[in-house]
C-alpha cells in the first residue's frame, strides 16, 4: 500500500547546477511548494497560467477555466488525500505546475504537469520538472508505476514517451473529440534510466524533505 503523503515542503528539494539545451545556467535553488502552502494570489495565478493558449491546447479540456471552476478544483485537491498539486520554483521564479493522483493501493500514480511560460519551452525546464516529479513520486510517495495521458497534438510528449519506451496501454476519444494515448512506466531504484537523467542526477545536490506530513 502506498504511504499517502501531503508534502508541505517550503524547503529546497534539490539544487540545480547544470546546463539547459547547451546553455549554462547559473546555480539556482530548485524547490517545490504544495497547494496548502501557496497563498491566495499564487493559487489564482495558477488559473491564469492554466488559461494560456499554449497550455490549454495540450489539455484534455481546452475551455477557459472560470474563477468558480478553479475554486472547485482547488477544494477538490485540498480535500482528497490521494491528490496534490505543486508549483515548482527556480530560486523565487515559478517555472511550472505539476500534480499527482494516486490511482490504487498497488502503487500506481497518475502524473501531469505544464510549464507556465512559452519562454521556458525547449530550454530544458520541462526536463527539470519531470525530474522533480520523479523524486516526489518514487522517493516520497514510493510509487511503483506511473501513468499519464497525452492528447494526439502534443507531439513533444509523444516523442518523449517513445524515447523512454513507456508502454502505451490504450487509446480513446475524450468528450471533446480528441484522441488520447495512455502510457505507463515502472519506477525503479536506478531510474533515471536515460543518459540525460543520469547526467542531471550527478548535477544536483539532494537535500532532505522537511515538514512532511504522513496521512
Amino acid at each position: 500500500m502506498i504511504n499517502i503523503m501531503k508534502t508541505v515542503s517550503k524547503s529546497v528539494l534539490f539544487e540545480y547546477r547544470g546546463f539547459a539545451s547547451g546553455v549554462y545556467m547559473e546555480k539556482k535553488r530548485l524547490r517545490t511548494v504544495s497547494l496548502d502552502r501557496l497563498d491566495n494570489d499564487t493559487i489564482e495565478q495558477m488559473r491564469i497560467w492554466r488559461n494560456q493558449d499554449f497550455v490549454r491546447k495540450q489539455m484534455h479540456h481546452k475551455n477557459i477555466i472560470s474563477p468558480q471552476e478553479h475554486r472547485k478544483w482547488v477544494d477538490l485537491i485540498k480535500n482528497d488525500d490521494r491528490r496534490n498539486v505543486f508549483v515548482l520554483y527556480l530560486d523565487d521564479e515559478a517555472i511550472g505546475v505539476y500534480q499527482y493522483r494516486i490511482i490504487d493501493d498497488a502503487g500506481t500514480i497518475e502524473l501531469g504537469d505544464y510549464l507556465i511560460s512559452e519562454d521556458y519551452q525547449n530550454k530544458g525546464y520541462g526536463f527539470i520538472i519531470s525530474y522533480a516529479f520523479w523524486q516526489i513520486a518514487y522517493q516520497v510517495l514510493h510509487a511503483k508505476r506511473g501513468y499519464y495521458e497525452v492528447i494526439e497534438s502534443n507531439t513533444s510528449m509523444l516523442k518523449m514517451a517513445h524515447r523512454n519506451k513507456d508502454d502505451m496501454i490504450r487509446e480513446y476519444i475524450n468528450e471533446d473529440g480528441l484522441k488520447v494515448f495512455c502510457y505507463t512506466f515502472t519506477y525503479e531504484a536506478e531510474k533515471p534510466q536515460s543518459r540525460k537523467y543520469q547526467l542531471f542526477h550527478r548535477l544536483i545536490i539532494e537535500e532532505p524533505w522537511e515538514n512532511r506530513v504522513v496521512i
